[in-house]
């Protein structure tokens, strides 16, 4: 028993370290949101400043209801020796993205929004890509989760003193409920005392001999 209660405390307080580690980390939550948006882009034109071949995308949003930011605009497909010259940053598979749509910004059904894809392409290869958007939500670090976790030291030292387990709790009633069983005993109790006393008059009437008849 004392065994099965440091290991249960062992567990119970690595994972409150691990959800503690989790919580002072940010993370991105993302979505696909691609199908919400019509999509149309213009050819590569040189630009001669950047020395960057830059289209230009307009999206249309087509889902019916405003979109919140963060969007973020997905390219695929570059060849490896095409990079996205303006990329604000990249996904954990390496294609690079733009943000259109920044957090906090809303763009109404049928809006539009354009911005420009600048792509370096040092040996003028020719290439093709795809764009795809996705909806960004970063959680802030140290934002509440839904799984929280309480160290066992407390509930170790009392599972010692009562030779209960910490990892098992007994379920509680609300007080009103408590208060209507408490209430409902008393009925039980004359309907049993009622069916003790029919039981016993049966019984008496059974034990009486049968009368018998006499012929004068």
């Amino acid at each position: 028993m004392a065994s099965a209660i440091r290991r249960c405390a062992v567990l119970c307080n690595l994972a409150a370290i691990v959800l503690l580690l989790a919580a002072t980390v940010a993370r991105a939550d993302t979505q696909d949101v691609t199908s919400q948006f019509s999509i149309s882009r213009s050819g590569l034109v040189f630009n001669r400043a950047t020395g960057t071949f830059d289209s230009s995308v307009t999206v249309k949003n087509t889902s019916g209801a405003p979109v919140l930011g963060r969007i973020d605009s997905i390219v695929s497909g570059l060849p490896s020796s095409v990079t996205l010259a303006n990329k604000v940053g990249q996904t954990p598979e390496g294609k690079p993205y733009v943000v259109p749509l920044a957090t906090g910004a809303q763009l109404a059904n049928g809006a539009t929004l354009s911005f420009v894809l600048k792509f370096a392409n040092p040996q003028n290869v020719a290439f093709t890509t795809a764009i795809q958007m996705l909806y960004t939500v970063v959680v802030p670090a140290g934002a509440p989760t839904l799984i929280s976790a309480v160290p066992s030291w407390w509930g170790a030292s009392t599972a010692r003193r009562t030779g209960r387990s910490p990892c098992r709790h007994r379920p509680h009633l609300p007080a009103s409920s408590a208060r209507s069983c408490r209430a409902r005993r008393p009925e039980r109790r004359r309907a049993s005392r009622r069916t003790r006393s029919v039981s016993s008059r049966c019984r008496s009437r059974a034990s009486r001999p049968a009368a018998t008849s006499r012929c004068g």
